[in-house]
């Protein structure tokens, strides 16, 4: 892609992860909160450039703040001239992922370059093929007290699932995921609109699948709540941090109170082969979404 006009040159492979620092504290804290936060784990240079992508593309004036209260109420995904940035975040993130689940397990980012949902890293079309998506989130109006509860009823609470087609429409193909993976660009302060996650919440959600099958769940309108997840935690942090989490870990975009804009990338990772293997039944109730561990081969051999 064409780079935007003033910023930096990223060169493919610049940014170059020599090894991954997964420890088996971290590995046991996954398994347990169904996310795991690691610090400093992308190139500080790195989210500058992405950062800068983010400022050339917003619809607001990066000196008046007052540009960008009210915007949104939740977390946008701008339209990108060059996502070279995203691009490589996705490349240095994809090893910490796929440390975690099991080597050669995950399609690498964009591969294969399929057309089958908006903002994964690897199933993705278009402009955005093979990255991390930009998500930005606005800080609130002045006065706007919503969502300040937090609970899983007024936060957008959800697990993530993928259709093709047309969600609401009579013939949906969902698509599984794997492992998540949220980097801040930026830093994010508590109240600043950071990624949310309820712990624990992965290994309920497994029960629920145990006799549901992932169509059912987006069907219903009040799982979660019936479900007693308890409070939430939203992680706040600096550029260059990441948090890898399970795919049936429920989460959010925490309420941006703040004074700043909340920047991250985000993006999902998926088993290899995906589409073919799909009989395999990673959507459906019992042995598929049900065992909490089925797509994590270096955690199901523990």
């Amino acid at each position: 892609m064409a780079p935007v006009p003033g910023s930096p040159t990223i060169k493919p492979n610049e940014f170059v992860l020599v090894c991954v620092p997964i420890s088996n504290r971290e590995r046991r804290e996954f398994q347990e909160n169904g996310f795991v936060t690691i610090r400093n784990a992308v190139d500080p240079i790195l989210c500058e450039h992405a950062r800068d992508a983010v400022w050339n593309e917003l619809p607001v004036d990066r000196h008046d703040p007052a540009s960008w209260r009210g915007r949104n109420d939740g977390s946008d995904i701008p339209d990108f001239v060059s996502t070279r940035p995203f691009e490589e975040i996705a490349r240095v993130v994809f090893p910490y992922a796929e440390a975690l689940v099991g080597r050669d397990a995950l399609a690498p980012p964009g591969d294969p370059p399929l057309v089958a949902a908006h903002h994964t890293a690897t199933l993705v079309g278009g402009d955005h093929d093979g990255m991390l998506s930009p998500h930005i989130s606005y800080p609130r109006a002045e006065g706007d007290s919503e969502w300040t509860e937090r609970a899983t009823e007024n936060q957008d609470a959800h697990v993530d699932g993928y259709a093709p087609d047309d969600p609401y429409g009579e013939d949906v193909n969902y698509l599984p995921l794997t492992i998540g993976a949220t980097v801040y660009v930026d830093s994010v302060r508590p109240g600043g609109g950071g990624f949310t996650v309820w712990p624990g919440s992965h290994l309920r959600m497994s029960e629920y699948f145990e006799s549901h099958t992932y169509e059912e769940y987006v069907a219903a309108d009040n799982v979660l709540p019936k479900l007693e997840l308890g409070p939430p935690n939203e992680i706040s942090g600096e550029a260059g941090d990441l948090v890898l989490w399970h795919h049936n870990l429920v989460h959010a975009a925490g309420p941006n109170l703040s004074d700043r804009i909340r920047m991250a990338a985000i993006g999902r990772f998926v088993v290899k082969d995906i589409v073919e293997r799909m009989d395999e039944g990673y959507l459906e109730e019992g042995d598929g979404l049900g065992d909490i561990w089925k797509q994590y081969p270096a955690i199901s051999s523990d």
